[in-house]
């Protein structure tokens, strides 16, 4: 039986005098491509599903506004703990990396800061 470790990684880029009415959100169902997720996306999101060998990769997009990507692979440990401390390691090593917003014990908020003038925030939830 094979361990798999998924990591949930989202960058929304938000405009802070965007007009946009609130994006309509619906079920999308992701076992068909390889991951036992059900998530709320926006309506009409293009999903794409890359192999890498040992990591499968889902992106689920529409336009510029929404951009989510789940990479799934095999896990070498089932500690949640440690592979979240990992990945807390990966993502402060991140260039633009600003800081933590918040932590749960299955995963993580955290902000980059490209610039004085733009925020992109992300999060990783890990599941075995």
């Amino acid at each position: 039986m094979r361990i798999y470790i998924i990591t949930v990684t989202l960058c929304i880029m938000l405009v802070a005098c965007s007009n946009e009415s609130k994006m309509n959100l619906s079920q999308q169902n992701l076992l068909s491509y390889g991951v036992p997720l059900t998530i709320l996306a926006p309506d009409s999101v293009v999903i794409k599903k890359e192999d890498w060998g040992s990591m499968q990769i889902i992106t689920v997009k529409k336009g510029a506004d929404y951009d989510l990507q789940i990479q799934s692979s095999e896990a070498i440990s089932t500690d949640i703990a440690a592979i979240k401390a990992q990945k807390i390691i990966d993502v402060k090593n991140e260039r633009y990396f600003s800081k933590i917003i918040k932590e749960d014990p299955d995963g993580f908020v955290f902000e980059t800061q490209p610039d004085s003038t733009t925020n992109y925030y992300g999060f990783r939830y890990i599941t075995v």
